[in-house]
């Protein structure tokens, strides 16, 4: 990083959170050293991408315990734009952030409830190891 200030775009096809790990990890150390500003602004890979949920509960989990600082969306930040299932998302990680003193198995149980409701929405939200997740009955 040449500047005070720097940007950067992270793209996170998949919902693969490992650039989001590289990039922490190097801002990190570089800002143990020098006084500089990062904005990181993390976008998804292609629009029409189908939902992971393993690469997504792995992000979330990384957040939880401070492997990363991104998220992929913030609910309060402009909900006209996002999908219901952004939207979920966005509040997972929020709880993942707010029960940061928890233990990543309480907070477990509460990003499978939110699962449930992501596969309601979207069936491809459905875990590939776990294709038996029951969708809820309206």
């Amino acid at each position: 990083m040449y500047y005070a200030e720097n940007e950067f775009r992270v793209y996170v096809p998949n919902y693969d959170s490992s650039a989001c790990l590289w990039w922490t990890e190097k801002v990190r150390a570089v800002k143990r050293t020098f006084k500089v500003y990062v904005k990181i602004t993390v976008c998804r890979g292609a629009a029409n991408e189908a939902p992971n949920w393993e690469n997504a509960i792995e992000w979330i989990e990384r957040r939880h315990r401070g492997a990363v600082g991104y998220r992929i969306y913030k609910p309060s930040s402009a909900p006209s734009q996002f999908t219901l299932d952004m939207m979920v998302l966005g509040g997972m990680f929020e709880v993942a952030v707010h029960m940061q003193n928890s233990p990543w198995q309480r907070v477990s149980a509460l990003m499978e409830e939110h699962h449930r409701i992501l596969v309601a929405i979207d069936s491809r939200w459905v875990a590939r190891k776990d294709s038996e997740v029951e969708l809820p009955k309206y």
